[in-house]
């Protein structure tokens, strides 16, 4: 997997990692410069990023997801999935420790196993996924409209090559 090593202190991110940067900076959170603190870059770094082909596109394409029509209870799923992904790895962790009582250890599993859909029914379509309109001619007389709609495709991201960074294989 390709990294992009920042100068002059040589951060090191990987893609996976520009791409939560990009996500934390979009749903804002947090002020920016707090966020770049958590992943260790300074003022003049993220500049350099921001000339970043790669990042400038995870940027946009997470700016234009976190906010794309939604209600709040969209709002606060979406970013209780953020947030999910982000413990997933100590959940991890803690089922595979021995020295954890057995009923955490089986509690860790039943999530990791719910979060990867094991053993749940094949997800319903949500109605994010239709289209509705309802018009009332009066008389109790109702023209409606329902259609299925296909989700918008994400902007492909994937890095062709990193330009003015040092990327290796390693």
């Amino acid at each position: 997997m390709a990294k992009l090593t920042l100068a002059p202190q040589k951060v090191i991110l990987e893609p996976g990692k520009l791409i939560q940067l990009a996500n934390d900076l979009a749903k804002r959170y947090k002020d920016t410069e707090l966020v770049l603190r958590d992943y260790g870059i300074n003022e003049h770094e993220y500049y350099e990023l921001e000339q970043n082909e790669f990042f400038k596109k995870a940027l946009a394409n997470a700016v234009l997801e976190w906010n794309r029509p939604m209600n709040s209870e969209q709002r606060c799923r979406m970013g209780a999935m953020a947030l999910t992904e982000k413990v997933l790895p100590e959940i991890a962790k803690g089922a595979l420790d021995e020295k954890q009582p057995l009923n955490a250890r089986t509690d860790a599993a039943r999530l990791l196993a719910k979060v990867a859909g094991v053993g749940e029914k094949e997800r319903a379509e949500s109605d994010s996924d239709r289209v509705v309109i309802t018009i009332n001619l009066g008389a109790d007389e109702k023209l409606k409209f329902d259609k299925q709609v296909k989700p918008v495709e994400p902007i492909d991201i994937t890095p062709k090559a990193v330009e003015g960074f040092n990327v290796d294989g390693n």
